[in-house]
């Protein structure tokens, strides 16, 4: 993405004739009130894809959106917004923080004993740092908590006189009205099924597990009942089954690393079965749970295994 900044420089000169009379300001009377100073806070949630702050930019500064791809609590792809903030040669990159971004302090105690501090600045609000890596190239981190949202470099290392700038813009960070939320994209998360229909009824099954929602897991199980492992339970046995145990306990899809759900290439076939797994590894055990086209049109869980991908 190219950023231009456009200076416009206008000068004049001459001298100063001593002898004319003062020009006299308001010299006509006018009701009209004066305008208010321009003001240097930019509204963030004007942005066409907007982040729930506001923050103070020094003249020259020019402010962009871009967008990115995040992931939510459950594992699921969403439509993340990034807003871009180039001071000079130098770029800020300000996005959602998640509920996952650190206070000034959590931030000093995991970086001060591997990186060199250059700058900082800590306010009410929000807080930035500068901080050195080893060749003498910086890189800025920071946020609001309050507003949820993160900022830090766009380049992995920049000048570190450029970096002290970019402390003093990102400290500026003033929350705006409540944290913005993402919205879900199956389309990304799902990328090989084409149904609609079979991406929703995935991005369902994901919530249902991850959030142990065990009646609406029941619902998308086939009325045939599921097989888990080399388990076969009819829908009476599931029932039974839920009334002791989670739904991460009964399936081992237990999420606690961190899902992220994704459909499988190899056994996903839109017409009659898809496939979706929480794992992203290439090798090892994967966990996958497949759904069947049914004859009412909808599309239930009717097995989940664990698939040997053998090693690296």
């Amino acid at each position: 993405m190219r950023f231009a900044i456009i200076l416009a420089v206008a000068a004049c000169g001459g001298s100063a004739n001593l002898d004319a009379p003062a020009a006299v300001e308001n010299s006509t009377p006018s009701n009209k009130p004066r305008p208010a100073p321009t003001s240097p806070r930019v509204d963030l949630r004007e942005r066409p894809r907007p982040l729930a702050a506001t923050i103070e930019t020094p003249p020259g500064t020019v402010v962009s959106d871009g967008d990115a791809r995040g992931v939510d609590a459950i594992g699921l792809t969403t439509d993340e917004p990034e807003i871009h903030v180039a001071v000079g040669s130098a770029m800020l990159d300000l996005s959602i923080g998640h509920g996952q971004l650190v206070d000034a302090a959590e931030d000093a105690h995991d970086n001060a004993s591997r990186f060199h501090q250059m700058s900082e600045r800590v306010r009410a609000n929000a807080w930035s740092r500068a901080y050195a890596w080893g060749d003498g190239q910086c890189f800025v981190t920071g946020g609001s908590k309050a507003a949820d949202v993160r900022c830090h470099t766009h380049e992995l290392k920049i000048a570190c006189d450029a970096a002290k700038q970019l402390v003093e813009v990102c400290a500026t960070l003033e929350a705006n009205g409540p944290p913005v939320v993402p919205p879900t994209n199956l389309a990304t998360t799902f990328p090989n099924t084409t149904s609609p229909e079979a991406r929703t009824a995935l991005g369902a099954v994901a919530v249902a597990i991850v959030k142990d929602n065990r009646a609406a897991f029941e619902m998308l199980v086939a009325p045939a009942g599921i097989t888990i492992g080399k388990r076969r339970l009819s829908p009476s046995k599931l029932h039974d089954a839920l009334a002791t145990k989670s739904v991460g306990q009964l399936t081992g899809l237990t999420c606690q690393h961190d899902c992220v759900w994704t459909d499988n290439t190899s056994g996903s076939h839109d017409g009659a079965h898809v496939e979706m797994t929480p794992d992203t590894v290439s090798y090892g055990i994967q966990h996958v749970v497949r759904l069947d086209h049914q004859r009412d049109g909808s599309w239930k869980i009717v097995a989940i295994a664990d698939v040997d991908l053998g090693r690296d």
